[in-house]
């Protein structure tokens, strides 16, 4: 998952800019685009990475939690 998550970071960051799909937005414009997809990405990377870093080195007690968020933030992307 932190993978596929740093391939979505990369995609939104370096792509290049395209005004045209700005606007076929409901909202339209570069401010729908930043608050209805750059800011769930940015809100969202740091239960990722708390996920990640427990998963990879955590407690096993950790587990059912762990796996709570994880499907969570599977849920949302």
């Amino acid at each position: 998952m932190a993978g596929a998550w740093v391939a979505l970071g990369y995609g939104l960051l370096f792509s290049p800019d395209n005004a045209q799909v700005w606007g076929d937005l409901e909202a339209g414009g570069r401010f729908a685009a930043t608050i209805f997809v750059y800011l769930p990405y940015y809100v969202t990377t740091l239960p990722v990475a708390v996920v990640f870093v427990h998963g990879r080195w955590g407690d096993p007690d950790l587990l059912w939690p762990l796996a709570a968020t994880t499907g969570g933030i599977g849920l949302f992307a």
